[in-house]
Order: C-alpha cells, then structure tokens, then sequence
C-alpha cells in the first residue's frame, strides 16, 4: 500500500513544486491517520472487543484497495512516465555505496537523527514531564491536540511558502531551531504552559520538517544517482523506522537529572541549534557549488 502511495507521489507531477506538495500531503495524512487511528481503535476495541476491532481494520483495508484500484488514473500516469519507468538496475553494491556515502552519511547523522528523535518528544519528554510534576492526563491531552494542529495542518500549509522563500536546507534548519527552542522553555516556568508550547513546537518538525527532509533526501545527489524516486522513498521510510527504534531512549535520556552546570535537556537544545545551523551551512554550501 504504501508503495502505490509513493508511486502517486513521484509520478503525478510536472513540477518539482507538485512533488514537494504530494509529499507534504502524504505526510500530512499519515499524521492524522496515526493521531485519529489511535484514539478511534482505543474506543472501538473498548466498545466492541478486540476481535471485532480487527476484523473491522480489515474490512477498512479491503476498502481501500478497492478505492485505490479505481481512484487514481493508472493508464494516465503510465504514459505520462515512461521515461521514468525506463530504470537501471540496482545492484547490492550500489545501494551499499549509497549507505556509506559521505553525503548520505552526513544526512543521517545533522538531519536524520535529529528529525527522528524530534517527532518522538511530545510522546515520550512530555508525558515524563506531566508525569513528574503532577500534571493531569487532561493538560497531556492538550499537548497531543497542539501537537496535531501543527503538525496536521499548520506545518503542511507553510511547507510549499517555506520552500519557494527559504528553500529546503533553510527550512529544515528553522524546523530544528525551533525544536531547540521548544526543549530550552520547558525549564522555563509555568511549566503547565510551556509543556503546551513546547509541544506545539515539534508538531512543526513533525509536519513542516519531515516533508522537508524527504525532500532533501531526493535530492541528494547520491540518491539521484542510484535509485528512482519511488525506491528512493522507500529506503527513507526504511531509514526513518530504523532511527525511531532508538529516537524515544534517547529522547528519554534528556529528561535525566541534571549534572553539573549542564543538564541532559539543555545539552538537546544545544545539539538541535547546532544541526540547525550545520543543515543550514550545508545548504549555503550546495547552492554556492551550483553557482
């Protein structure tokens, strides 16, 4: 299913422009998804049982294959591609080379990582945040709908103006300076305010910079080179499910106590502005080669 999704994505466009907004429109819906799926299965298997629910799930999924045959113009979007359906093929040698590459390395480890652990926060730093000081379960759930208005649809809209002003290494950058900025304020009273505007903040990474950084990775030079753009969302979808493996420990780990001068969290803040400012460098770097 999801690859006949990025085959939508990276086929019906004419633009670099449309790829960018069926890519923030995929992400958009897969974060709505996640926030509606979750509470809606929570009611269903509560009201009706865990079995039903399942079987429900199903036919949900038999319904969408169906809609996803007849829906979208396949014959259309094949004449329209053929150039891009004229593919080489991918060797395993090739694919290892594009994994350990310098450019897909440094991606990895300035944008990657700090993305992955960053949409992770308002579910494992704030809950751990309430938790500690006492903050009812009633606070935590207006940090998820502040979360979700960001990243569902304030993010999405500003994704397509962001990028024809700032571009996409810039816009990545603001994404993680305020990330940094919404890990600073949580040390920063009333604590029952900022844990809201602090989680709003990483709804921006999650719904602004995500579809930035996808962006990004297709237009790594070492991708282009290597895999169409349908594989090539498929190895970032693959890279991203191997970083949030890690992303909630570590995103855990800056709630320790703190050490000395410097705390966990206020070191996080530290970490973000400075992959913000290194994307940022990078990007200034990339357009100053082209010229």
């Amino acid at each position: 299913m999801k690859q006949a999704s990025n085959y939508l994505i990276t086929r019906e466009y004419e633009t670099e422009k449309g790829r960018s907004a069926n890519i923030f429109q995929d992400n958009a819906g897969l974060l709505a998804g996640a926030t509606c799926g979750a509470g809606l299965g929570a009611i269903l298997s509560s009201s009706i049982g865990y079995s039903e629910t399942f079987l429900l799930s199903a036919v949900f999924f038999l319904v969408y294959l169906a809609v996803i045959y007849f829906l979208p113009p396949w014959q259309q979007l094949a004449g329209r591609s053929l150039e891009k359906e004229n593919r080489q093929q991918v060797s395993v040698r090739a694919v290892i080379r594009l994994l350990f590459s310098r450019e897909m390395l440094f991606f990895i480890l300035v944008t990657g990582i700090p993305l992955n652990i960053g949409v992770m926060l308002c579910v494992t730093l704030i809950p751990a945040i309430c938790q500690a000081n006492g903050i009812s379960s009633v606070m935590l759930s207006y940090c998820y709908i502040a979360n979700g208005l960001a990243g569902i649809y304030i993010g999405p809209a500003l994704v397509t103006r962001a990028k024809a002003r700032l571009g996409i290494p810039a816009s990545i950058a603001l994404a993680f300076a305020l990330t940094s900025l919404g890990i600073f304020i949580l040390r920063i009273p009333p604590v029952m305010v900022m844990i809201v505007i602090s989680s709003t903040l990483p709804g921006f990474l999650d719904g602004f910079g995500t579809s930035m950084t996808t962006d990004s990775f297709l237009s790594l030079k070492a991708v282009r080179e290597t895999v169409d753009e349908s594989t090539a969302l498929i190895f970032s979808a693959v890279l991203s499910y191997v970083l949030l493996t890690v992303a909630p420990m570590v995103a855990e780990l800056l709630f320790l106590p703190e050490n000395g001068a410097f705390s966990p969290m206020l070191l996080g803040a530290v970490l973000y502005a400075a992959a913000a400012v290194l994307v940022f460098l990078s990007g200034l770097r990339r357009t100053g080669n082209r010229s």
